[in-house]
Parts: C-alpha cells; sequence; structure tokens
C-alpha cells in the first residue's frame, strides 16, 4: 500500500520552503564572504559556491518531512529508472522541444522586452572565464540546478497533485505554474511555464524525473552556450530573426514522435502490469 502523501498545500508550503532555505544560505554565504573578504566580483568563485550552496539545499525541507513520515527518497523524488525504450523517442523529443521553444521565446521576446541591465547582467553570471568558472557553471547550471528541480516540481510536487486532484492535466498545469513562478522571472514565465508542461509531460508518462532532467539539462546547457556567444547567430538555423522555417517543422515533427512513442510506451507498460 502507497504510503500517505502531503495535503498540495502542505506540499507548496515545503516547496516554497525549500526555495526560501536556498535563498537564505546563498545570501548568508555572500554576506559572510563580504564582511571577510571585501570586494565580491560576479565572476568570483564564491559566488558560484553561493549558488552551489542555495540549489543544493532546496529538496531539505521534503526530505525531512519524507523521513519524518517514512517515506522512501526514491518513491517520494521518482528516482525511478527509465523505461528502456523510452530513452531515444525522449531526447529526439527534447531536442524538437529546445526548437520550438527558441522559437517562442523569439516571438514572446518582441513583445515582452526584458532590460538590458538584466540581460547583462545574466550573461555575465553564465560567461565562462576559466576552469573554476567552468566547473560551477557547469556543475550548477547543467547538473545541480536541473536534477534539484525535476525532484522537487516533477518528483514530488507533481506526483503529490497526482495523487489529490485525480486529474492529469491539473497536475501538469499546476506543477508548471509553480515551476515558472518560483524562478522569479516575470519575463521569461510564459516560456518557463510552457517548459513545465513538456517537463510535467515527460514526468508523467516515464514516471520518473531523469528523462525531464534530460531536457532540462540540455536547455540550460545550450543557454550556457549561446552565453559564450552572445552575438552569434547560426546562418543555417536562423531566418529574419526567427529559426529557420524547415528547422522549426523538424522540430515540431520530433516533438509529436517523441512524446507520442512515450505515452505508447506507458501505456503498454500499464497494460502489461495490469496484465499481469
Amino acid at each position: 500500500m502507497e504510503k500517505s502523501l502531503p495535503t498540495v498545500k502542505k506540499s507548496i508550503f515545503l516547496l516554497m520552503g525549500g526555495f526560501g532555505l536556498g535563498f537564505f544560505v546563498a545570501l548568508l554565504y555572500s554576506l559572510g564572504y563580504l564582511v571577510f573578504t571585501p570586494g565580491l566580483d560576479i565572476q568570483n568563485a564564491n559566488l558560484y559556491v553561493a549558488m552551489f550552496l542555495g540549489e543544493a539545499v532546496i529538496p531539505i525541507p521534503i526530505i525531512i518531512w519524507g523521513i519524518k513520515n517514512k517515506h522512501y527518497l526514491k518513491d517520494l523524488f521518482r528516482l525511478n529508472p527509465v523505461n528502456p525504450g523510452m530513452w531515444l523517442p525522449g531526447i529526439i523529443s527534447s531536442m524538437g522541444i529546445l526548437i520550438a521553444l527558441d522559437e517562442i521565446d523569439r516571438i514572446i521576446s518582441t513583445l515582452i522586452t526584458m532590460p538590458e541591465s538584466k540581460i547583462q547582467g545574466i550573461e555575465s553570471i553564465m560567461q565562462i572565464q576559466g576552469p573554476i568558472s567552468a566547473l560551477f557553471i557547469i556543475g550548477v547550471v547543467v547538473f545541480l540546478g536541473p536534477i534539484v528541480e525535476e525532484m522537487v516540481f516533477r518528483g514530488f510536487l507533481q506526483r503529490v497533485l497526482e495523487n489529490k486532484l485525480r486529474k492529469t492535466i491539473y497536475s501538469i498545469l499546476i506543477s508548471a505554474a509553480s515551476f515558472a513562478i518560483l524562478h522569479f522571472n516575470p519575463w521569461w514565465l510564459i516560456q518557463i511555464y510552457i517548459m513545465g508542461i513538456f517537463l510535467a509531460y515527460l514526468g508523467y508518462y516515464s514516471r520518473s524525473i531523469f528523462l525531464p532532467f534530460i531536457l532540462h539539462a540540455l536547455n540550460n546547457g545550450a543557454s550556457v552556450l549561446a552565453s559564450q556567444f552572445p552575438d552569434k547567430e547560426v546562418q543555417f538555423y536562423s531566418w529574419q530573426g526567427h529559426v529557420h522555417p524547415l528547422i522549426l517543422l523538424i522540430g515540431v515533427l520530433a516533438i509529436y514522435y517523441g512524446l507520442k512513442k512515450i505515452k505508447n510506451k506507458s501505456i503498454r507498460k500499464s497494460i502489461n502490469v495490469l496484465g499481469g
């Protein structure tokens, strides 16, 4: 028998508590560094340490709740192995989703423009200046951040929503909305929300966080790569400020193929389990 999960209200409280703890730990570390070592530089390794610590502690309130209520953390965070037949369609759909999200971002950015100072701030944080910054940027942005966020959003919160609401679409939309809001970036709110829907879809049908982690890590990795060449455009990829229509069509087909395959694999697995 499955152990009882917290209410939706309590799960959101635990999630927000984790983000609050992350902010507090990162701030405390940064203030401590400022006091003992004046002149904190945004490129200094200590900023990346603060980012690392802030991300790493986010799951702690949920972990404490899980241990207290005798839950296996593997189940609580959906750390389940992925059906081998889902990996290839998962990667294919993820590549297509990245292409589609890029075009969506280009369209939305013409309507909702992020201040230049904010863009420069993000790019400066993501700029790799040497081995130390490369280690922390890739480690935190591409690996730690995605795995932690998948654990708490697709692993924990979405599972609670599926259990309590009994409606797949509601669990996907609400978990995606929480994911977007807790990124605290109003200029990218729509883009993050759409990405959250795809991540939630992958999490639901794979019953694991590892497939959405691949998409999440690829997206963040692409952002890090783009930040190294902010003024460069790949000629064959772009067309009049948008993604080339042929590339976009390939991306849409990849999404359709990959997600359909994953859904079919999930349905077949459910039928096999029910059939004994």
